[in-house]
């Protein structure tokens, strides 16, 4: 659902047009979106990558997967999942992306509707331009 037509994807920040917000969702693990120098949780700031649906959505998943251009060095630990719809949060969970690849995958018990925001915010990294290689939302649209 993160390449449905009209979506729009958010971040705090990024390293340069090369690591760019369109390689979240642009379905290849070999691309990358990293954070620009400093915008890293470890270094205090709360970086974070929002995808604004054009029109609600169920959400059913998300899998998190985590930058395969640097093996080491640029990982995110930790973060912050929140969906929301037009009258606020509808869920929130901390993710603990795993070793040894960094990936997570959260299947939901039951579906959540009405979700207009998806926003991954990084709590725990490494280095100063921290990266993922794809956010993919699983459920349907209207």
């Amino acid at each position: 659902m993160a390449r449905l037509p009209g979506v729009v994807i958010n971040v705090s920040s990024e390293y340069s047009q090369a690591w760019n917000k369109g390689c979240l969702n642009d379905g290849l693990l070999n691309t990358s979106w990293f954070s620009a120098v400093g915008d890293a949780a470890n270094l205090g700031k709360a970086p974070y990558v929002e995808y604004v649906f054009p029109k609600a959505v169920t959400v059913k998943g998300v899998n998190i997967r985590a930058n395969r251009e640097y093996a080491s060095g640029y990982d995110v630990f930790e973060g912050i999942l929140t969906f929301s719809g037009p009258s606020g949060p509808l869920f929130s969970q901390v993710v603990a992306l795993p070793q040894p690849d960094r990936d997570f995958n959260l299947t939901l018990p039951t579906a959540i509707n009405g979700v207009t925001t998806l926003r991954f915010t990084l709590t725990k990294d490494e280095s100063t331009e921290p990266g993922l290689a794809e956010i993919e939302v699983e459920g349907s649209a209207p």
